[in-house]
């Protein structure tokens, strides 16, 4: 994955993951002396330079200094803040089955270029909160309604994605594969000093269509040859009005769908992988686009149990439904959505009460919530 602001002063290189050897520890100071003149890059920094003057481009790249995530060449300055930040990211979608390991199925993961899903390195995304309310949407299983607020969107950055390319190796790596003598008759190279030839909005708004439609296509190649296809990422964060986090065992997620928005009616193969972050609380799911764009009518829901559902205080299931809203503008291909979702916690009237000061002291061991909440 290469990303991040790229203008004619500044040249940063990110990657997720570390080569072999690398150390993995928090004082950055004695691994970039070890990986000065690091060839991590493979002969992408040297391709650059001797094609960046066909492109009206003066580019000046010493050596790269190598750290856990990210490497400058320069340092960012007043004068490149007035000129401009335009982001993009480039990405590959290519498994290099040399790297496949039968323990680890994710380096040959659909979406991914082997270490990174396309739907983690895009930095667009979506965030939609959704908030429990006291109208019910199911008065059989008093369950409440989901409200939900306006799906929030950054301003859209540029994503080229390459099915040729993997996240790594000298054959298909997205950097270290590049050669210097090949120049810009490498995807990559070409479309990063594209990239850097952005001066303006206009340039910018014009970069993001021309590697969205390098984008569809690559992917459109991938779909008809039955090989990696598109996906997107769906995380859930769970907590209560009170701001408390649910744990894993804490609450249940349910994708609905149909005219009357029930489970286990989604599209067959819809959900490739299943993760709950035990460090964010975060459920995240990650979903093929094609099987999930099947779904009938076009509705979908959501439908999150928590527990405990009785007792002194208690959660009552919510729901979300739809109505109308297209799924394509809450789930898009190569994105994550972030859905935070909270509950109302109901406390039970007999949690707490007076009594008259005159009256005699009794046992509270046979009290039982009521049902009704404060």
């Amino acid at each position: 994955m290469i990303s991040r602001q790229l203008n004619r002063r500044l040249f940063a290189i990110c990657r997720s993951g570390w080569q072999e050897g690398e150390q993995d520890a928090t004082d950055l100071r004695p691994r970039l002396e070890r990986h000065q003149y690091t060839n991590t890059y493979g002969q992408l920094p040297e391709a650059l330079v001797q094609c960046a003057t066909n492109y009206n481009l003066n580019l000046n790249i010493q050596h790269i200094w190598l750290g856990k995530y990210v490497s400058f060449n320069d340092e960012v300055t007043l004068d490149d803040i007035a000129h401009g930040f335009y982001p993009f990211v480039l990405s590959g979608q290519g498994i290099d089955h040399k790297f496949y390991d039968f323990l680890n199925n994710y380096l040959k993961e659909p979406g991914s270029d082997g270490v990174v899903r396309v739907a983690g390195a895009n930095m667009n995304y979506r965030f939609l909160s959704l908030v429990q309310s006291d109208h019910p949407i199911r008065s059989r299983s008093k369950t409440l309604r989901l409200e939900p607020q306006p799906v929030r969107t950054p301003k859209p950055v540029p994503l080229g994605v390459y099915r040729d390319y993997s996240h790594s190796g000298k054959d298909m790596g997205i950097m270290f594969s590049i050669k210097q003598a090949e120049g810009d008759r490498q995807p990559v190279v070409r479309d990063i000093l594209k990239s850097l030839q952005v001066e303006d909005n206009n340039a910018y708004q014009q970069r993001f269509e021309d590697l969205k439609k390098l984008t569809e296509e690559q992917q459109t190649l991938d779909i008809k040859e039955k090989q990696r296809g598109r996906y997107a990422m769906l995380v859930f964060h769970v907590k209560d009005d009170q701001g408390s986090n649910f744990e894993r065992d804490d609450f249940e997620n349910l994708l609905l769908t149909g005219a009357d928005y029930q489970p286990r009616r989604m599209p067959d193969g819809f959900l490739k992988d299943k993760q709950m972050n035990a460090t964010t609380h975060n459920l995240v799911l990650y979903i093929d686009c094609e099987k999930i764009a099947k779904i009938k009518d076009g509705r979908f829901g959501i439908r999150v149990t928590a527990r405990p559902a009785k007792g002194f205080a208690y959660y009552a299931a919510g729901e979300y439904h739809s109505d109308g809203v297209k799924l394509s503008d809450v789930l898009v291909a190569n994105q994550t959505t972030y859905v935070d979702v909270y509950l109302k916690r109901n406390v039970d009237k007999n949690v707490f009460r007076f009594d008259r000061g005159d009256v005699k002291r009794g046992s509270f061991k046979k009290l039982k919530p009521v049902g009704g909440a404060d």
